[in-house]
């Protein structure tokens, strides 16, 4: 059993290896095709789910002469990928913004916990917090896409310590 389990997981590696450098490589050289890319997948995955929602739905409709819950699923997928796809870019204009608000709030949160109970750590973190709130807040575009080219970097990391990891099991 386990021989088959470990099996399996050294046939996936290559798989695996290929999709983390070529994502790790695409975010890292170009984070705004792949954001866009991202947005157009997930609305196609969105739309399509929704078409096989309402086929369900007929084909209950058709049998049992009902209406079933897959109808309204399909309806909500339908709107939600046309709402990703024709307000994404406001979406993802504003999302940033948001989350800079949270990391600030939270920052002067933590600050005020760690500073009554004289945590220097913690007060160094709750800087940086705040910090990156603010950067948030004020650069989104640009820390976002820093973000996306950091994402890439990770992956890139992810399967160099795959590689290391599968040479060190193979002896």
């Amino acid at each position: 059993m386990l021989v088959s389990v470990t099996k399996s997981l050294r046939d996936s590696l290559f798989i695996r290896l290929l999709t983390y450098f070529v994502l790790g490589v695409l975010l890292l050289v170009s984070p705004n095709k792949v954001i866009n890319l991202t947005i157009y997948i997930l609305s196609i995955y969105l739309f399509v789910s929704s078409m096989l929602h309402f086929y369900a739905s007929y084909k209950l409709k058709k049998k049992l002469n009902t209406i079933g819950i897959d109808l309204y699923i399909g309806i909500f997928q339908l709107l939600f990928s046309f709402i990703i796809l024709f307000f994404s870019k406001g979406i993802l204009s504003f999302f940033p913004i948001v989350i800079g608000i949270v990391f600030i709030i939270n920052g002067v949160f933590q600050l005020i916990e760690n500073i009554g109970f004289k945590l220097k750590f913690g007060i160094l973190y709750s800087i940086l917090v705040l910090a990156f709130g603010f950067v948030l807040l004020f650069n989104p575009f640009g820390t976002i896409l820093t973000l996306t080219r950091f994402l890439g970097v990770w992956f890139i990391a992810m399967t160099i310590s795959e590689i290391v990891i599968y040479f060190k099991l193979k002896k």
